[in-house]
């Protein structure tokens, strides 16, 4: 039996790869055709098949299976010596890969076909800001990075943003060319305005908030993201002298006057010289000494 290696999911317009190879010996086998049929065939193609299988009246190296598998698919092409066929294809789908070689049993791999959705990217500058301070938004391709014009921009409250992916949702089955999604959030933000040809956008809050930021262009997926809003700080009180940038200076220690000693009775104070800038100190005077008489012998 052959084996199929192939991504299983690949996008319109872009470069498949597929390799056959043998299940048995995993060798890369050459020269097998491939198919590509679709989901509702499937079912027939491997009922025929199986009954081809069955069939004891033909040697297994002379059934074949290309014959059954040209009536339900389309034919993608031959791998190489090295087992590989490459393929682009134009239509979303659903589809089966389908290998075959005279002497195996068809080898089967299940394939989705996708339309490539492009996306939006967004950034703001700065992502904190204050009430009435101008913030810029940019708006990109998000895979290529390139600016996109025309983008709409709105702000929603934080606290919605829950409510606004469920309206999305709501647009999934449709394709991105045909959503609307500026109508979802044109009733749940506010709007900021659109991009330039730069894929900018300047916007200014008057109201502090926790916010999300969404852009939106046809054919793209919404692009998000986050800005805090912030009242703007109130101006620390100062003091004259910290406004003319004078130190306050230091106050002056009062000057101590000195104390006087007491003076005891007869004594006549006798004053020293004071230091400068201090007053003279009174200090009791040393009594008197006086002369002392003989004693009278008469």
């Amino acid at each position: 039996a052959l084996g199929i290696k192939a991504p299983k999911r690949a996008p319109v317009g872009e470069e498949v790869t597929i390799g056959v190879f043998a299940r048995l010996t995993q060798e890369a086998v050459e020269g097998a055709g491939v198919w590509a049929v679709s989901r509702d065939r499937v079912e027939a193609l491997q009922q025929e098949a199986q009954k081809l299988k069955d069939d004891p009246g033909t040697a297994a190296e002379e059934k074949d299976y290309e014959a059954i598998v040209k009536a339900h698919g389309q034919f993608l092409g031959r791998t190489d010596k090295d087992g590989q066929l490459t393929h682009t294809f134009r239509d979303a789908g659903i589809y089966v890969l389908v290998a075959v070689k005279k002497g195996y049993f068809p080898g089967y791999a299940p394939l989705a076909v996708v339309v490539k959705q492009k996306a939006l990217s967004i950034k703001v500058t700065p992502p904190q800001t204050h009430v009435g301070k101008e913030v810029t938004i940019k708006v990109s391709d998000r895979e290529s990075n390139d600016p996109v014009e025309g983008a709409g921009v709105w702000a929603i409250a934080r606290d919605k943003a829950a409510d606004l992916r469920d309206a999305l949702k709501g647009n999934s089955g449709n394709a991105t060319d045909e959503r609307d999604y500026e109508a979802a959030i044109a009733s749940r933000g506010t709007f900021l305005g659109r991009t330039d040809a730069d894929g900018k956008l300047s916007a200014t809050f008057t109201t502090p908030g926790a916010y999300v930021l969404v852009t939106v262009k046809k054919g793209y997926l919404p692009g998000y993201t986050t800005l805090a809003v912030r009242d703007m700080p109130k101006p620390k009180p100062t003091t004259s002298d910290n406004r003319t940038g004078l130190r306050q200076a230091k106050p002056e220690k009062p000057e101590l006057r000195p104390e006087a000693r007491p003076v005891k009775p007869g004594n006549r104070p006798e004053t020293i010289p004071a230091k400068p800038g201090n007053r003279p100190e009174t200090i009791p005077a040393k009594p008197e000494s006086r002369p002392q008489l003989p004693p009278n012998t008469n």
